[in-house]
């Protein structure tokens, strides 16, 4: 015969952030989940809903896809099994690309050109 361990969900998340360009895809840091039985992983936004069109959950990762500004905030992470449940935040920045910009060196010789 054999035990059969139970236990309560844990969670281990990093916190963050993890930084992104507008218009790119991130995978925010893996929740690592433990418990047994296994626990339903689920995530959500701390503040406004998830852009279900542009979010994509397999168990402990969350894919952003096309990153947008109103993407920036706390990302939770929630574990629940029948002895418990847990939750940790990650935090997602999103800043614009300066790509399109002239480095500034290039600015500074048209501007000693006139």
């Amino acid at each position: 015969s054999f035990l059969v361990f139970e236990a309560p969900p844990r969670i281990r998340l990093a916190p963050g952030p993890t930084n992104a360009k507008i218009g790119e895809n991130i995978t925010l840091p893996r929740c690592h989940v433990t418990g047994f039985p296994s626990p339903v992983v689920t995530w959500r936004k701390a503040q406004g809903s998830l852009a279900k069109d542009r979010i994509f959950q397999d168990g402990g990762l969350l894919t952003v896809v096309l990153a947008e500004k109103h993407d920036i905030g706390s990302y939770i992470c929630h574990a629940k099994n029948y002895l418990g449940e847990t939750s940790a935040a990650t935090s997602l920045v999103v800043v614009f690309s300066s790509q399109g910009r002239l480095p500034q060196s290039a600015e500074l010789l048209v501007v000693a050109c006139l």
